[in-house]
């Protein structure tokens, strides 16, 4: 991650009569905030045209941290989580206002110390199609407020009612959790009010989709809070907020404190957030399920009245450029072309 595009990876040799550059190799990492950039870039590209222009709100739903360890150690389980967060905005919607939303869900598993601590984050629709009636419902009343009931009643209920199931299938034999209890531990949490749901206020698409992206592709830790790291030891900055000393003091905001690490130790927990191969990291249900958009995607857009946009096709790096940073990479200082010329290979320190 630290020679993303440095001479350590190879490059790209391209020419003009004024000039020769070289275009670096990236490392593709999932944790790169270079990389992750360009995939999100691309991700709303691709989601842009499937979401007409109408208000969307950001769901976060979280669990008690004496369950994260069970999902910890039982990587299968946590794909279902985004379809369990999402069948429960699903419920609330069908039951109450007879309507389909667009709900694209991600599963996130670290937080600024980089543990684990899974939640699932959902981008929205406000409004839904009335199927039967093939009617767009305008605006549903999501809650505001905290505690933001009954949505979290609902999630509280659902994944309790998941993981009562799954130990009684036995699923969990030969663990911890197989325990009379740990049966104990998700019945005492399922009985408790202080489960951490939280709605945003309503967004634009451009904007909820801009505010999403940094949920959807964003490595465990960027680049910029890495303050310093040698063989042995890695440090980052976290934000917290100023103790009542502090703020006495003069301070205010957020305050960066450093964090120290052992290389072994950061590296333990940044492999906790790795994907397992050939799982989507984003999830989508509602209207856009593969099945349930090819059958009423142009009922939805023709109810609201607005055009379905064409797919947009690929992006080259040289367009991505040109869109992000207003920079042609194969125009030299004089405007003239560049043509590529060889391939120079990785480097080695």
């Amino acid at each position: 991650m630290s020679k993303c595009g440095t001479k350590y990876l190879g490059a790209e040799v391209y020419q003009s009569y004024n000039e020769v550059k070289h275009i670096y190799h990236t490392c593709k990492s999932r944790f790169c905030t270079r990389c992750g950039k360009k995939a999100t870039t691309e991700w709303l590209r691709r989601t842009w045209r499937d979401l007409p222009e109408i208000p969307y709100v950001h769901v976060t739903v979280t669990m008690p941290k004496q369950f994260r360890e069970l999902f910890r150690t039982h990587k299968e389980m946590e794909r279902d989580l985004p379809a369990l967060a999402s069948r429960v905005i699903e419920k609330w919607a069908k039951k109450n206002f007879g309507a389909s939303l667009f709900i694209v869900a991600v599963l996130q598993t670290y937080g600024k110390w980089i543990t684990y601590n899974p939640h699932v984050h959902m981008l929205v629709s406000l409004g839904g199609l009335d199927e039967t009636r093939r009617k767009w419902i305008e605006s549903l009343p999501f809650p505001a407020e905290e505690p933001f009931e009954p949505i979290r009643t609902l999630w509280r209920d659902a994944l309790t009612r998941y993981l009562l199931t799954v130990h009684k299938n036995g699923a969990l034999a030969g663990t911890p959790f197989a325990s009379a209890q740990f049966e104990s531990i998700i019945r005492v949490q399922g009985m408790r009010t202080d489960w951490q749901v939280n709605i945003g206020k309503p967004r634009d698409r451009k904007k909820i989709l801009e505010y999403a992206g940094r949920y959807m592709r964003h490595p465990p830790i960027s680049n910029a809070r890495i303050m310093s790291y040698t063989e042995d030891e890695v440090v980052f900055w976290v934000k917290r907020k100023p103790t009542k000393a502090e703020r006495a003091s003069g301070k205010k905001g957020p305050i960066k404190e450093p964090v120290h690490l052992s290389l072994k130790e950061f590296i333990d927990r940044l492999v906790l957030h790795v994907q397992t191969r050939y799982r989507h990291g984003m999830r989508f249900f509602g209207l856009l399920t593969p099945r349930r958009k090819k059958a009423l995607k142009e009922i939805v857009f023709q109810a609201l009245g607005q055009p379905i946009l064409p797919s947009p096709g690929r992006q080259s790096f040289r367009e991505m450029c040109i869109k992000e940073f207003g920079v042609d990479p194969f125009l030299d200082p004089q405007g003239m072309q560049m043509e590529w010329k060889r391939r120079l290979p990785a480097q080695r320190e």
